[in-house]
């Protein structure tokens, strides 16, 4: 079994050449936008404007707004997690076919889960990458653009290896 290196990164306080230097620096082939509504006051971050600049950089930009978080479940995520996680998981549920297409790309592409928040654990990203290690030796670890004392380069979710697995870590 190849174990897959995967990462999630937020954007927050981020200018858009940073966050494009940080993907590539990571050797990211392709972005997947996990935000529920893929636009943004900072012109740079909308959808078309960062898809135009991730392509500049040779790095493939997909938006998967069915992975994101609703409006009305944001609040939760700092006031009640509990309930939050739980009505993320109905979120995955609903969105089991973009769900099972990401877990694919990883396989080909060195994949980077995209959204607003820098903290991973006040995000759905975190939830999301360890869902997707549920179901695939994935490994992920979280890129922190413009903040490099703040880099993560430990994984958020371990991969379902077992140990009797024989597990190589996949290199690009």
């Amino acid at each position: 079994m190849t174990l897959r290196i995967a990462f999630t990164v937020g954007y927050q306080g981020a200018e858009p050449d940073v966050l494009v230097a940080a993907l590539a620096a990571a050797g990211v082939t392709s972005v997947v936008d996990v935000r529920h509504m893929p636009t943004w006051r900072r012109p740079g971050f909308r959808r078309e404007a960062l898809k135009k600049r991730l392509a500049n950089a040779g790095v493939a930009y997909v938006s998967r707004p069915s992975l994101g978080v609703p409006k009305r479940y944001r609040a939760l995520a700092s006031t009640r997690r509990w309930l939050f996680e739980a009505a993320y998981r109905g979120v995955l549920g609903r969105g089991r076919s973009d769900f099972e297409e990401t877990v694919r790309m990883t396989t080909t592409d060195r994949v980077a889960l995209l959204c607003f928040e820098i903290d991973p654990g006040a995000c759905h990203r975190g939830l999301l990458a360890t869902a997707m290690s549920a179901e695939a030796p994935i490994l992920f670890s979280h890129l922190r653009p413009g903040d490099r004392e703040d880099a993560d380069d430990h994984p958020v979710a371990e991969a379902m290896v077992r140990p009797h697995d024989q597990v190589e870590i996949a290199t690009r």
